[in-house]
């Protein structure tokens, strides 16, 4: 065994991390070694890699570490899926450029992230990020004539929400903060109102984002998405509410942080403490840190190791993300648990309580 291997890994999470690491001797020598040792079933590592959703980084290192002990169907299987993932991202930002143009004749504004922007924005390719669907913010006092603009474009509300009376639909718009719309087969639209739902602290004004926006080149097309240091809080917080339970929110993370050497950490952490977040922001950039080993500026990677509920949370992830595909969604009390204690404070904390009891009558 690899003396560098951890001992808490199986083989094949190891070498998913291994891969959504940065592209350094080590890591590629690390690789070869691993995949030399043949201790590992290529069958486990492939469905770790998709339910993870980092197949397409595997695939990128396998080829860059030219290992020679990969099988030969692996690897064609391996590049087909990464062929079709560029792809199909492809569709997805033709799809967002033009629904973008729809709305911007309404003088409709909105942010797009997530998908194939973060692709493009964190990974620097269309092809190294799996993605479903388009996500889009808007100013929220806009949505039911975004709703209108949409299903006159031939999109459809999501079949959940068409059969929900229109209290209800109210209540699950404001718990969620979002609605998807879908056109077709193959276009996901989730169309957001605000970033977070109500559980969370965590509502700046569309105003504020949109002014330190960017516009981001994707295939061709210029798309309006976030600033680097919002998007870094947006991820955290994301993964947050998926409770970690997927390397991908983590390796998003990671190659933000990568492909953004200038982050303004000062805005980060000024930002982070006003929605109250620290204990979200620090634990995303801890699971960074401690499994792609992320590079951090030395101040900030203190902050983030004096938080002991950080620690704590990032050990009770660590320990349950290699065996997650098997486990599934954590029990309704366990994520209740897990969301309270990310709360910085008992303010907070109430507040996710009651959000909590809420999202089981949505329910």
């Amino acid at each position: 065994m690899h003396a560098n291997r951890s001992d808490t890994y199986p083989p094949e999470f190891d070498i998913l991390t291994v891969c959504a690491k940065a592209d350094t001797d080590a890591a590629i020598t690390h690789l070869e070694e691993l995949i030399s040792e043949d201790n590992f079933s290529w069958s486990l590592l492939t469905q770790l890699s998709v339910y993870h959703a980092v197949y397409p980084m595997l695939y990128q290192k396998l080829i860059t570490a030219k290992a020679a002990h990969v099988p030969e169907d692996v690897l064609h299987q391996f590049h087909r899926v990464y062929r079709n993932t560029a792809a199909h991202n492809l569709l997805l930002v033709q799809e967002l450029k033009r629904v973008n143009q729809i709305l911007a004749a309404h003088e409709i504004p909105l942010i797009a992230f997530k998908g194939p922007v973060l692709a493009q924005v964190a990974y620097k390719n269309l092809g190294l990020r799996p993605c479903t669907d388009i996500d889009i913010l808007i100013p929220e006092d806009r949505f039911s004539e975004v709703e209108t603009v949409l299903i006159d474009d031939g999109y459809r509300v999501s079949s959940g929400i068409q059969s929900m009376s229109k209290s209800r639909k109210a209540l699950h718009l404001y718990l969620s903060q979002q609605a998807a719309f879908m056109r077709g087969r193959n276009y996901s639209l989730d169309v957001h109102v605000r970033l977070m739902p109500p559980g969370y602290k965590y509502n700046p004004s569309f105003e504020d984002l949109l002014e330190r926006s960017q516009q981001v080149a994707v295939a061709g097309s210029m798309i309006q998405s976030f600033a680097p240091e919002d998007l870094l809080q947006i991820l955290c917080y994301h993964g947050a509410k998926n409770r970690w339970e997927r390397l991908k929110h983590i390796c998003d993370i990671a190659e933000l942080v990568r492909a953004n050497q200038d982050m303004d950490w000062d805005a980060v952490i000024r930002r982070t403490e006003a929605t109250r977040g620290l204990r979200i922001l620090g634990l995303g950039l801890y699971l960074a840190h401690k499994l792609l080993d992320l590079k951090l500026p030395d101040e900030v990677l203190k902050r983030v190791l004096s938080d002991k509920q950080v620690i704590s949370l990032g050990a009770w992830v660590i320990a349950r993300l290699p065996a997650q595909m098997e486990l599934g969604i954590a029990g309704y009390k366990e994520r209740v648990r897990l969301h309270l204690r990310l709360q910085d404070n008992v303010i907070d904390k109430a507040r996710y309580g009651l959000y909590s009891l809420l999202r089981q009558i949505d329910d």
